[in-house]
């Protein structure tokens, strides 16, 4: 029978993500592993918290170095989750940083925006990462980035409290920054931050400034005005995975060479970015439409009885602007609507092609297996086993 292992938490419960990646550890332990747990709270533990408790293992945001010396010294197995530094050089396991950059950049493009800006931390190393990600796609796409890091050196997760700190040049920034622009904040507090900082300058959100963060974080995306667009991040799956490590390195396994690296969700849209970066107005006129009407039986026919256009013109309007033809865009739309369906919900075929504007759901799986090469059920399928090897 194996011994009871102690093992020392350090999770911030008072963010979506220090709750998710707890349970994901619980979900692994419990109930077939004899694991006892201590929490704390990351900030609050030193060195002779370790010396005292003298933990089998350790999972959680490894921020001090005090903290680390004594984890070093003790020999202790541990499992970070904080990537804030190069000079925290334990197994680990995060988000993909720059996949959560390249997914903000893809946003903004999606929503017809030209301007581009990332606001984050001088020094953090994940917001080093989601910086590079959005910067490269940005570029990729024949755009230029405007950047914004705020200055720091000491780890903290503190949120900023409504109202401080809108420092002058958050504030000169946004004011210079070209309009309408879409805003990528590396953390939900950056891009509260933002949204804090437009409220200042009297700028739109989003008409002026669109605003996106990162972890999706259930309290401070209603703490903004209007609510805040984020990027959903796998904590329960995080957690699962550290947990799992941390058991193979208490059976003195050896340690990977690289953190572990889990691909960010999706982005979660609400009202801070929900807008249309389109100059022409007969276009952007026509992607709210497409938007608002996407899941109904909606054709070009029927959308240009909307728009004082021909076709033709339109056609090329949106060749231009957009690089693709509306029926093209009623299509992509269509799809990422199916795709979110069959990804987020159990629902019947029958039940998701009626939600989508399908008749019958032969003609959905027509439509999705033509813009993606995988029949609705393949799909369900492959993102269903992809979870399940990402954790619980």
């Amino acid at each position: 029978m194996d011994l009871l292992r102690r093992i020392l938490l350090l999770t911030d419960m008072s963010f979506t993500f220090g709750r998710g990646a707890t349970d994901g550890v619980i979900r692994y332990a419990h109930p077939v592993r004899p694991w006892s747990f201590t929490w704390m709270q990351p900030e609050a533990v030193t060195g002779e918290h370790l010396r005292r408790l003298r933990p089998d293992g350790v999972i959680g945001l490894i921020l001090s170095p005090d903290v680390l010396w004594y984890l070093r010294r003790m020999r202790i197995p541990t499992v970070n989750l904080a990537n804030l530094s190069h000079r925290v050089r334990l197994p680990a396991v995060f988000v993909d940083d720059d996949a959560c950059g390249e997914m903000a950049a893809g946003h903004f493009q999606e929503r017809g925006l030209r301007h581009f800006g990332f606001y984050g931390h001088s020094v953090y190393l994940y917001s080093r990462r989601r910086e590079a990600g959005f910067c490269r796609a940005v570029r990729r796409a024949g755009f230029r980035p405007h950047v914004l890091r705020r200055p720091g050196e000491k780890a903290s997760l503190a949120v900023i409290p409504l109202g401080m700190d809108l420092h002058d040049a958050l504030l000169a920034w946004l004011a210079a920054l070209p309009k309408p622009a879409g805003v990528y904040g590396a953390a939900d507090h950056f891009a509260l931050e933002v949204m804090q900082a437009c409220r200042v300058l009297n700028l739109r959100v989003p008409e002026d400034i669109a605003v996106l963060g990162t972890h999706n974080d259930d309290l401070i995306v209603h703490l903004a005005h209007p609510p805040m667009s984020s990027i959903a991040t796998p904590a329960q799956a995080i957690g699962y995975r550290a947990a799992e490590l941390l058991d193979r390195l208490m059976r003195a396994d050896p340690p990977p060479t690289t953190p572990i690296l889990l691909p960010p969700q999706h982005v979660v849209m609400r009202q801070s970015s929900d807008t249309l970066g389109i100059e022409d107005s007969d276009v952007a006129r026509a992607l709210a439409c497409i938007r608002l009407r996407a899941c109904e039986p909606l054709d070009v026919p029927a959308l240009l009885r909307e728009l004082p256009l021909s076709r033709r013109v339109l056609e090329r309007k949106f060749r231009r602007h957009l690089g693709r033809s509306p029926l093209q865009e009623i299509r992509r739309v269509r799809t990422e609507r199916i795709k979110t369906l069959l990804a987020g919900t159990d629902l019947t075929m029958s039940t998701v092609a009626r939600e989508t504007g399908f008749a019958r759901p032969q003609r959905m799986a027509i439509l999705f297996r033509q813009e993606t090469g995988l029949t609705p059920m393949e799909y369900r399928r492959q993102f269903q086993a992809r979870m399940h090897r990402l954790g619980p």
